[in-house]
């Protein structure tokens, strides 16, 4: 009998003191993992055009840390013209702003000066052999 006594008295301090704690629904109902590829609504651009890739995920779960982009570019190449994304730029340079907004309409986030954020951030946030290699691969301080 004394156990129901305790539990009561503890039920009813962490009433009082605000500590009980009931979790959230669910808000969101994906339920598998899936790989999806979306694709930029056209598939040439010109320089400073926008580029708009709308990601039909449905019921699913976008897990943007294993999400990324892939494109090609094209240099026009002419004598004394070429491509250099500068010391510290990289392939980042080439995106402006990423905007993500819902299905009606509401921006969730925006981010500007998207080459200019990773300008100083990948040196910070990376060693000198990771951007020997993974930062190669995007052009890190090398030409288009």
């Amino acid at each position: 009998m004394e156990v129901d006594g305790d539990a009561q008295k503890s039920a009813g301090l962490q009433s009082v003191n605000n500590l009980v704690y009931t979790l959230q629904p669910d808000l969101s109902v994906a339920v598998n993992r899936t790989h999806k590829n979306h694709f930029f609504q056209s598939q040439k651009y010109q320089p400073g055009q926008r580029a708009v890739c709308i990601l039909n995920s449905g019921a699913d779960y976008i897990d943007t840390t294993r999400s990324w982009f892939s494109f090609n570019v094209d240099l026009d190449q002419q004598p004394g013209h070429f491509g250099h994304f500068g010391r510290h730029g990289s392939a980042c340079n080439l995106i402006d702003s990423i905007t993500i907004s819902t299905r009606s309409g509401d921006e969730l986030t925006r981010l500007t000066d998207f080459g200019m954020y990773q300008n100083m951030m990948i040196p910070l946030k990376y060693s000198d052999e990771w951007l020997k290699n993974q930062g190669a691969l995007m052009g890190f301080g090398s030409y288009v």
